[in-house]
C-alpha cells in the first residue's frame, strides 16, 4: 500500500509471500469454529428450502392462472401447451431441489441427534464432560 495515495496493489510475485500456520493461539477454538461453520451450512440449506417453497407456491399459482386463462380465452393450444409445460418443468425442478434440501437437512439433524446422544452416554459414564461443549454451543 502506498502510504501517500492509499492505493493498494495485489502482489503478483514482486515480493515473496508466506503462509504461516499455528503461529499464535487461536481466538476461537477450532472445535467451536467447526461447529459454527456446520450451523451456518445447515442455516443456508434451511434458507434455500424456504426460498424453494416460495418458488413452488408462485409457480403453482402461475399454472392455475394459465389453466384459468385457457378455459376463458380462445388461444393457440400449441402455445398454451408450451407455456404450461415450461411452468410444470419449473415447478418440478424446484420440487426436486426442495426434496434434496429436505433430505440434507434431515440427515444433518439426525447426525446431530446421534452425536448428542453419544456425548450424553459418555457423560453418564464419566468419560467426557458435555457441560463445557453445550455452554460453548449456546454462544
Amino acid at each position: 500500500m502506498d502510504f501517500l495515495t492509499k492505493k493498494t496493489k495485489v502482489n503478483e510475485g514482486e515480493v515473496p509471500q508466506y503462509y504461516v500456520q499455528n503461529n499464535h493461539s487461536a481466538i476461537i477454538k477450532p472445535e467451536v469454529f467447526d461447529m459454527v461453520q456446520q450451523k451456518i451450512r445447515v442455516y443456508k440449506w434451511v434458507q434455500e428450502r424456504e426460498q424453494l417453497q416460495e418458488e413452488m407456491n408462485v409457480v403453482s399459482e402461475l399454472i392455475h392462472q394459465c389453466i384459468r386463462e385457457n378455459t376463458r380465452v380462445a388461444q393457440d393450444q400449441g402455445e398454451y401447451q408450451k407455456k404450461y409445460d415450461a411452468l410444470v418443468r419449473r415447478y418440478d425442478t424446484a420440487k426436486d431441489r426442495l426434496d434434496e434440501a429436505d433430505s440434507i437437512i434431515n440427515q444433518k439433524q439426525a447426525r446431530k441427534a446421534e452425536i448428542e446422544l453419544f456425548l450424553s452416554e459418555l457423560d453418564k459414564l464419566g468419560i467426557f464432560c458435555v457441560c463445557e461443549c453445550r455452554r460453548q454451543n449456546s454462544l
